[in-house]
């Protein structure tokens, strides 16, 4: 199974998990410019893994107050509700 939620992150599983994943791009070296994944979690049930996102991209903004965390998390659960929804 491969999942994309958003530009920079997928879900995908094998047999026994399923695996957050966020696409980066390398900005130094000789490789500059190419995509390449980055595994950020690993989870036993596809809601864990669902929500092992939604607490990243949390972590991740830069929310000052409670009115835009609370924006945040809605946003996060309407777009999580609609990927469940069309897969």
């Amino acid at each position: 199974m491969k999942l994309k939620i958003d530009d920079n992150y997928q879900i995908v599983s094998d047999s026994m998990q399923y695996i957050l994943q966020e696409v980066k791009v390398t900005k130094e070296g000789e490789n500059i410019g190419t995509e390449y994944i980055d595994n950020i979690g690993y989870y036993g049930k596809i809601v864990q893994a669902l929500k092992g996102y939604k607490e990243l991209k949390i972590r991740k903004s830069d929310v000052t107050t409670i009115d835009e965390l609370m924006a945040l998390i809605c946003k996060l659960d309407k777009k999580i509700e609609d990927l469940l929804k069309n897969n």
